[in-house]
């Protein structure tokens, strides 16, 4: 009984070692061997950490669809070769199709086929973790028509609905589906159309219950349209948000074989998407990324910024990278030649402006050469970002590599570039899925047996493969003491892994399991260290953290003896003060200066303007007090004295305006009229000012029709008063 007892042990150890995640990139997880041709695979990943994997099998004659669920290790949880999702009638030539999972780690599966009397129609299954069928054994049919229905989109919604846009002839259908299977849009689902063609949408969830779709419009012939590219929010009935289709690129010049773009969220519910396109008509591509804003406002130039100049090269298949705490989109594309027999690949760092952070043509990373190289996709971790790519050895046979970037375009990674399979073999259908505990996974068609087969592997940000640590949560609150400050510019980093608070202070991280010293940062507090947190697989640590705020926003302003601001246009007005962190000095453009995240403390100085003696002043910044404020006594008078009171009625200013003057004294004052640049317009000397109420007509001293419309600055000097006001002129 005990040798039956061990051999059986190891046969499930040996069983178990055999499933896991190959540390061997010779050696890659192979899910099929049905001796048919298994072809393009679809990989989701779960909030559990499950993966769901795919793929269409020729059997019989058929292409079937089979899906195979995996758990983060790499352990299979179904049989060889996943389960039979469906085996209904299939065209004998296949389009592209999708596959996501949902918050209840339940697989969506949807492709079309022709079930339906022989036309091309689009189904729809969702799959238990279980395996059960929980939209009917058949699925859901979304049409039901002559049209010809193909490449069919899914993403799931912060709510849990399922949301898919399809190709009908020449439109584009768009359908919502309930957790419980119901149609939300209607029977028919949602239909854009036009004159033109409308094709090749993508889905991006974004708020609480809407989807951002990517499409085209095109005009012409199918096989050279003039391709234009456009996105639209919709709300949760399907609605649009945006008053009109946001133009992502009417510069035309994208071919009929340039269909799905890299489009990802930019963190806050808008999104950046890159392509490559023609637009010259030279027979030379370049490649372009374009940002546009959770409102659909473009933020780059229109059409996109082109992230290389080298007018001598093709800049093919952009892939986009963008680190959470980054402000820059990174684009990696494929370096071509002319005559497309010499490969490499480039990357730029483009700003929120749209400026080229690595030269006008880009960082070679893998210098052009008469070996080929192909990118496939963008990832990021951290601070730094990754590309996955086929190194090939001839024409048709690849190995699958990635490498790892700082923010500098410099490899990370001891060996630049990793191995993820180093199989000689043809490899199609790269399907990469999002990070989720501490790994990606990758599933493809590889030939390497003989046959067509499927074969997975994960990829860990260390650059390795192999089984990966479990992930734990770590979340909590940021609260702040002793003064205010914005919550959301809190960042909570563990090893190389950082986020930032919500606007209420909560965050949450996901890490592998292990001991982490922990940091909760904000520019305008002191940052706190937590040292010995333990993470552990599966499970959620909380850790709070009370911030001193030590900094504020200060605010210096210079004002007269009434608490009027004494500065105008064209006025010398100067300030230099200290305090804890050093000395600073400035000269006033506007009616106050604001220096950002000041340290507590003490702080004085002295302020000069014109030609009257300098005032000095001091203040403690705290939690209670922002500003440094410097008085001027303008004259020195006292205040009975002094007052004077002006104004212009009506303002903008008109042949019948008048300017209003309450003094206190009997008084002569020069009078200018300048520009927004300081530049003089006019003046009056010794206008003669009584005591009590003056009016002078405007257009009698300043000739309203000789000046043009814009915004000017009136001022009165005495050898005791200085005063100013602004002035519109808009003939």
């Amino acid at each position: 009984m005990k040798s039956l007892f061990l051999t059986t042990l190891l046969m499930l150890t040996l069983i178990a070692v055999q499933a896991q995640w190959s540390s061997n990139p010779g050696d890659n997880l192979q899910l099929t061997d049905l001796g048919g041709e298994d072809v393009i695979s679809k990989t989701g990943i779960c909030p559990n950490g499950d993966v769901y994997i795919g793929f269409f099998a020729s059997q019989l004659g058929n292409y079937n669809v089979r899906l195979q669920r995996l758990d983060h290790q790499g352990n299979l949880l179904w049989n060889d070769n996943g389960i039979l999702v469906s085996d209904h009638p299939s065209m004998t030539w296949l389009t592209d199709w999708d596959m996501t999972a949902d918050a209840e780690n339940n697989a969506i599966l949807t492709w079309q086929d022709i079930r339906n009397g022989g036309n091309n129609n689009i189904v729809i299954y969702k799959i238990s973790p279980d395996g059960e069928f929980l939209w009917g054994e058949d699925g859901i049919s979304l049409s039901n028509s002559s049209a010809f229905d193909v490449a069919p989109k899914v993403t799931v919604t912060a709510q849990n609905n399922v949301v898919v846009a399809w190709q009908s002839d020449n439109t584009i259908i768009r359908q919502k589906i309930s957790p419980d299977g119901s149609l939300l849009w209607g029977s028919s689902g949602i239909v854009l159309s036009g004159s033109n063609n409308f094709t090749w949408p993508q889905l991006m969830p974004v708020g609480d219950d809407d989807v951002i779709m990517k499409y085209f419009e095109d005009s012409g012939p199918p096989n050279a349209p003039t391709r234009h590219v456009f996105a639209q929010r919709f709300t949760s009935d399907g609605s649009p948000v945006w008053g009109f289709p946001t133009v992502i690129s009417n510069a035309g010049g994208i071919s009929a074989w340039t269909q799905i773009f890299p489009f990802i969220n930019d963190g806050n519910d808008g999104f950046f998407i890159a392509w490559h396109d023609d637009r010259d008509f030279n027979n030379r591509s370049s490649a372009f990324v374009h940002h546009i804003d959770a409102d659909g406002n473009p933020t780059l130039q229109a059409n996109g910024v082109e992230v290389s100049g080298n007018a001598g090269m093709n800049h093919f298949y952009p892939a986009l990278s963008k680190p959470e705490n980054d402000p820059h989109i990174y684009v990696l594309w494929n370096e071509v030649n002319g005559d497309q027999n010499q490969w490499g690949i480039y990357g730029q760092k483009v700003s929120a402006a749209g400026d080229l952070k690595w030269g006008a043509n880009g960082k070679a990373i893998i210098p052009v050469t008469t070996h080929a190289v192909l990118p496939q996709m963008g990832l990021q971790h951290g601070d730094d970002i990754i590309l996955v790519y086929e190194d090939y050895f001839n024409g048709v046979e690849t190995s699958l590599k990635a490498f790892r970037l700082d923010a500098e375009g410099d490899f990370v990674w001891e060996n630049e570039s990793v191995f993820i399979c180093s199989v000689q073999s043809s490899k199609v259908h790269l399907d990469v899925s999002e990070w989720h505990q501490n790994q990606w996974v990758m599933s493809w068609e590889d030939d390497r047996s003989g046959g067509v087969d499927i074969y997975a592997q994960n990829l860990l940000p260390t650059g390795e493969i192999g089984p990966a640590a479990a992930e734990g949560t770590l979340n909590g609150t940021i609260t702040l003491i002793n003064g205010t400050a914005d919550l959301s510019l809190t960042e909570i980093a563990a090893g190389d892994v950082s986020t930032f608070a919500e606007a209420d202070g909560n965050y949450s991280l996901s890490l592998p399991a292990g001991t982490y010293e922990v940091a909760a940062t904000n520019p305008y507090a002191e940052t706190l260290i937590e040292s010995d947190v333990e993470i552990l697989e599966n499970e959620t640590t909380t850790l709070d953290f009370e911030l001193n705020v030590n900094r504020t926003d200060m605010i210096i302003k210079a004002l007269d003896q009434y608490g009027n601001p004494v500065f105008y246009p064209g006025a010398n007005l100067e300030v230099a003060f200290s305090g804890p962190e050093g000395n600073y000095d400035a000269i006033f453009n506007d009616e106050v200066l604001v220096y950002e995240q000041m340290l507590y403390g003490e702080y004085t100085g002295t302020a000069t303007l014109d030609l009257l003696e300098p005032v000095e002043a001091e203040a403690t910044i705290d939690a209670d007090n922002n500003e440094l404020v410097f008085e001027f006594i303008i004259g020195g008078l006292n205040e009975s004295a002094a007052a004077m009171k002006i104004s212009i009625a009506p303002n903008p200013v008109t042949n019948q305006s008048w300017f209003n003057i309450f003094s206190r004294t009997n008084q002569k004052f020069s009078v200018w009229l300048t520009n927004n640049k300081g530049q003089q317009i006019g003046n009056v000397q010794n206008l003669k000012i009584q005591q009590g109420e003056n009016q002078f007509l405007i257009n009698e001293y300043f000739p309203l029709s000789k000046i043009k419309n814009g915004i000017y600055m009136l001022q009165l000097q005495s050898q005791s008063q200085f005063k100013n006001i602004k002035l519109i002129i808009n003939n």
